[in-house]
């Protein structure tokens, strides 16, 4: 139920769009089940999905995997530049996974 932090919302504003009204959801098996594509941050959060929901495997990948499968940085309690870069970062990966499936 957080919010999003301000830093994120700033960035976000920078780029046309309003994440006010975003709050956090704990990933669930209900939530999971009904996605047929789940892109991980990084590589915790990708062995975290992948041991509680087994199942899943082969549905979670992540995010910049076409960019050396490296990790987003958590920019949390960082600097407003870490914000940025994890923004960027995010739109690259899902610009590559846009390409990927032809969309």
């Amino acid at each position: 139920g957080h919010a999003a932090d301000p830093m994120a919302i700033e960035v976000m504003a920078a780029r046309g769009i309003d994440i006010n009204g975003h709050r956090a959801r704990q990933a669930t098996a209900a939530l999971m089940a009904e996605q047929e594509l789940i892109l991980a941050l990084d590589q915790t959060h990708l062995d975290w999905i992948n041991a509680r929901y087994p199942q899943l495997r082969g549905r979670v990948h992540k995010l910049l995997r076409w960019r050396g499968d490296a990790d987003v940085a958590d920019p949390y309690r960082r600097p407003l530049a870490a914000f940025e870069q994890a923004c960027s970062d995010i739109e690259q990966g899902v610009d590559d996974w846009i390409r990927r499936l032809g969309h």
